[in-house]
């Protein structure tokens, strides 16, 4: 059983991370489970682990911050890498 994990920065909070996740995992079957979410795609297993939220300080302004940990189990490089894809781009924030 092959396992990669991942740990990044998000500026996010819980409650936007739950809203996007089904388009983030392309409806795959979601569940929680300990504290973390299970994502059943395709390809393998996807955990989820979600940490306290902070806010990160930019002069006046402030931003939510979560530190997302994802572990993926039976994934090839290829279909880790296409989800990884189609995840941080359901949770891209437009501006301009």
């Amino acid at each position: 059983m092959s396992q990669f994990r991942l740990t990044r920065k998000m500026s996010i909070t819980h409650r936007e991370f739950f809203r996007l996740l089904p388009r983030a995992v392309d409806n795959a079957p979601v569940s929680r489970q300990n504290g973390r979410v299970i994502v059943y795609a395709n390809e393998g297993r996807v955990a989820i682990f979600l940490a306290a939220e902070t806010l990160r300080k930019l002069a006046m302004l402030e931003l939510p911050v979560t530190e997302i940990t994802l572990e993926f189990t039976d994934f090839t490089d290829a279909a880790r890498e296409a989800f990884l894809a189609r995840f941080d781009l359901a949770f891209q924030k437009g501006g301009g």
